[in-house]
């Protein structure tokens, strides 16, 4: 009996590539940089409240600026 993979796991291609490389890694740069002031403003300065809000706020739009839609985060009505 053969067994199929899901054809999202051969998947290997980027959804949507950038049209400019280099500003996509220095936005992706940008926000591990804030990511890290966040972290260690809260956990070592606790000057910043609580990070796991503003982070997974942050990587929510994000995700919606960079792939234009919230279906890319799976955020849509089911097929069936």
């Amino acid at each position: 009996m053969k067994t199929e993979l899901p054809s999202i796991l051969l998947s290997t291609e980027i959804p949507f590539p950038s049209a400019n490389p280099f500003a996509s890694r220095v936005l992706s740069a940008a926000e591990l940089l804030f990511g890290v002031f966040l972290v260690i403003g809260h956990n070592v300065f606790h000057i910043v409240p609580n990070e796991v809000i503003v982070l997974c706020v942050i990587g929510l739009v994000s995700i919606r600026l960079r792939d234009g839609s919230w279906s890319a985060m799976g955020f849509k009505r089911p097929a069936s």
